[in-house]
């Protein structure tokens, strides 16, 4: 029986990747890391993993100043958040899972004090229980961690959740943790189920999930 949806957030709940992109420039010129703008990274990525790649795109070798970039990348986040359009049609289906009692969480690879704040901005702090950040654990995203704590910390097992993730690194990382997995997005290879094919009715996804 499932009795948790556990939320990703960026690209799931808030389309907030031109934002993050943005900070990523913004944070790069900060330090000196001198890349074209054109630079291409995989979606869900955590922080360290999107820095190790643009240091190895640009040949950038100060790695010792990650901590001041990602630090900058989480200001500019936190300043701009509001500017980032909330993906309305999720936003009712958390309304919707709330209608049916099931609690819900969010279990993201951003920073804890931009998960709180985005949730505010959503307006969703009513129906979301409580949320798992990148920082609470040691590896983020595509590493199960963080769900597995998120489990461990809700006291359920996998059959009792499921996660709703928009990238390959989400999903992997779902999956890995035992979980049934709905994405947002039908390009990520994986999922159980793709939440925006037309062809999939809301009581569909209920009957599927809560079977």
């Amino acid at each position: 029986m499932i009795k948790v949806v556990l939320w990703d957030l960026d690209g799931t709940l808030i389309d907030s990747e031109s934002m993050h992109y943005q900070a990523i420039l913004a944070a790069n010129k900060r330090i000196g890391l001198n890349l074209d703008e054109s630079f291409e990274l995989a979606p869900g990525l955590e922080g360290v993993s999107v820095f190790s790649a643009l240091c190895e795109q640009a040949g950038f070798t100060r790695t010792e100043r990650y901590s001041e970039w990602y630090q900058y990348t989480i200001d500019y986040a936190l300043q701009n958040l509001s500017d980032s359009p909330h993906l309305g049609l999720n936003i009712e289906w958390v309304e919707a899972f709330s209608e049916r009692g099931i609690r819900q969480c969010v279990v993201s690879n951003s920073d804890a004090q931009i998960v709180s704040q985005a949730i505010q901005e959503l307006k969703i702090d009513a129906y979301i229980e409580q949320f798992f950040s990148r920082d609470m654990v040691q590896h983020g995203k595509p590493n199960p961690a963080i769900y597995l704590h998120a489990l461990d910390v809700l006291g359920i097992s996998p059959d009792q959740a499921v996660a709703i993730e928009d990238s390959c690194s989400g999903v992997t990382a779902a999956k890995a943790a035992g979980l049934f997995t709905l994405a947002y997005n039908n390009e990520v290879a994986r999922a159980d189920l793709y939440l925006n094919d037309v062809q999939v009715q809301r009581q569909h996804v209920f009957d599927s999930i809560l079977s």
